[in-house]
């Protein structure tokens, strides 16, 4: 199940016009029946704005797919924030993020990765 689902030009327009998160609480409650903590709440606040920023790359497409809060079948599992759309093979592609407000970081002694830019993962 899905409590948030639009296009990204949808979810920059929610954005700015400061109804994502009601939105989003909304339908928490509608589809979950259940209340947000003021701390989720404050979460989609502050993550939001910085997704839309990303989301503003013109190299991704408006009509691309933003999913929020998708809940896993059959578990307590939920995904925070999945855009999806088609990459240059014209192939389905997804990207999964997971929103995290961490109060602070510590440094790992794993090697550096790499994660390609959402600009050269979809095409326009």
């Amino acid at each position: 199940m899905l409590v948030y689902n639009a296009t990204k030009q949808q979810l920059i327009d929610d954005v700015r016009a400061n109804v994502i998160t009601e939105a989003i609480e909304n339908e928490v409650a509608r589809r979950l029946n259940r209340n947000s903590p003021r701390s989720e709440v404050t979460s989609w606040e502050n993550s939001l704005r910085f997704m839309m920023s990303i989301l503003l790359d013109e190299g991704i497409p408006a009509s691309a797919g933003v999913a929020i809060e998708y809940n896993i079948p059959l578990t307590n599992c939920r995904v925070d924030f999945i855009l999806t759309g088609k990459n240059h093979q014209r192939d389905d592609a997804a990207v999964i993020a997971e929103l995290k407000q961490w109060q602070s970081v510590g440094v790992t002694k794993k090697g550096p990765s790499s994660v390609p830019s959402p600009a050269s993962t979809f095409s326009p």
